[in-house]
């Protein structure tokens, strides 16, 4: 059977419909969605007051050694359609550095324990927000300007959609603490933009990108 790409119902991701039961799909935050991707200030190992759900073109993430302190935040993808007690078989987080002088990437990264995690405008804060069992330590540096920053999320998603009330099209939400492993930090971009001449889309913002598998209907 070939392959088969539909759009989903909010705009926000490709679905790609495969045969024996399998489903491969991408997420994208797009500039309806800007305000999805937060920073706030992190110190002694909790989150401070300067919490900013960022709608401009970019987002810092900073680490810096002991005491971890810096600014660390979380991302938001809407409408995942992926459905609960789904197997995935993997799932990637990443982002693209807009300088070389910020394209470090060293955070703990765990996913938002929540079946249809709240929104920046909503809870504006990191603190509070419950986390996954489940954690990866996202460690790339020097990565240059445009260049995927790649964090492997299979066993955080996982974890998310098992839960009792997930749903497919429920946001899905990752929470990003600074390790206190290195002085540097991640400027990413944050915005869609679509060319003018094809109308197609850049790709240099924060994607979610899952294969999973479900039991044939």
């Amino acid at each position: 059977m070939a392959t088969q790409k539909i759009r989903n119902a909010a705009n926000d991701g490709w679905v790609s419909l495969g045969g024996a039961g399998s489903v491969s799909l991408s997420v994208v935050i797009p500039a309806l969605h800007g305000n999805d991707v937060a920073r706030e200030s992190y110190a002694g190992g909790s989150w401070g007051s300067a919490f900013v759900a960022t709608g401009v073109t970019y987002c810092d993430w900073v680490d810096n050694v002991t005491p971890a302190n810096g600014t660390g935040g979380g991302l938001i993808f809407r409408n995942v359609p992926v459905p609960k007690d789904a197997t995935i078989t993997a799932a990637q987080l990443s982002v693209q550095s807009m300088d070389t002088n910020n394209d470090d990437m060293t955070m703990n990264i765990w996913g938002e324990l929540s079946p249809n995690c709240d929104t920046y405008a909503t809870t504006a804060t990191m603190a509070g927000r419950p986390k996954t069992t489940a954690t990866t330590f996202w460690n790339d540096t020097s990565t240059g300007v445009h260049v995927d920053t790649v964090a492997d999320v299979t066993d955080i998603v996982q974890e998310i959609v098992e839960q009792a009330s997930w749903a497919a099209g429920n946001r899905l939400g990752f929470i990003a603490e600074p390790s206190g492993t290195g002085n540097n930090g991640m400027r990413f971009e944050t915005m869609r933009s679509i060319s003018v001449l094809d109308g197609t889309e850049t790709s240099q913002l924060p994607r979610l990108e899952i294969d999973f598998t479900v039991a044939a209907a």
